[in-house]
């Protein structure tokens, strides 16, 4: 089936937080697999706009399941966000509080719309 171009997508929900998302320090043990160290995180998407919806856990948001351990879900745009540099080892930060990432998922399967689902790491 063709995709529909010039489609006119209409954006839901407000994009009123800034979120940076920090990756793990690493290094390569001596059998050149990667484990995580101390030191310094590294920023992979600094002021990243998203919506911040509370969940509690079992709830049905986009269409999807959430995960028990998350808590909050972070919906925002693709544009700014490499999938592939994000994993569940990185963490989010949304005003000054830092979340673990229990998950990542492309919402709409186009590319257009990024939903990062959170967990308390206190």
């Amino acid at each position: 089936m063709p995709k529909v171009t010039g489609f006119n997508r209409k954006r839901v929900g407000h994009r009123n937080y800034l979120a940076t998302l920090e990756n793990p320090p690493t290094a390569e043990d001596e059998y050149g697999q990667t484990t995580y160290a101390s030191g310094t995180w590294t920023a992979a998407v600094q002021s990243w706009p998203c919506e911040l919806v509370d969940v509690s856990g079992g709830e049905i948001i986009d269409g999807m399941m959430t995960k028990s351990a998350t808590e909050k879900v972070a919906i925002g745009d693709k544009a700014q966000i490499d999938a592939a540099n994000i994993t569940s080892q990185s963490r989010c930060i949304i005003d000054g509080k830092t979340y673990g990432i229990t998950a990542i998922r492309d919402v709409s399967g186009d590319g257009y719309t990024m939903r990062v689902e959170l967990r308390s790491t206190k």
